[in-house]
């Protein structure tokens, strides 16, 4: 089981949901308890905080998801200031000001 599921945005699949692949339904169903999911939420926080350690992300992840070490909680964390509307104003605003730089 790919460790990527962990990640998956939506907890559990509409009734019905069509997969293309065997293992695309496997990672969209794979429980999100139990004593597997938990070694592998783990792996997954360890490896977000080996990437993310010395670099700006790392601010955003709070001490209580690194203590519980809740590698799901990190990355959803991520997404939400990233995928954020503020997050994506303020990439706008610099990009309008790089353009404006151009001419």
């Amino acid at each position: 089981m790919p460790l990527n599921y962990v990640n998956r945005m939506i907890e559990i699949p509409e009734p019905g949901a069509v997969f293309a692949t065997e293992q695309e339904l496997m990672i969209a169903t794979a429980p999100l308890i139990g004593d597997q999911f938990d070694i592998n939420n783990e792996r997954v926080f360890g490896d977000i905080k080996q990437l993310s350690l010395e670099g700006p992300a790392w601010a955003y992840i709070n001490e209580n998801l690194n203590q519980t070490k809740d590698g799901r909680g990190t990355w959803l964390a991520l997404c939400a200031h990233h995928e954020g509307e503020s997050f994506l104003n303020k990439q706008k605003e610099e990009a309008y000001k790089t353009i404006d730089g151009l001419h």
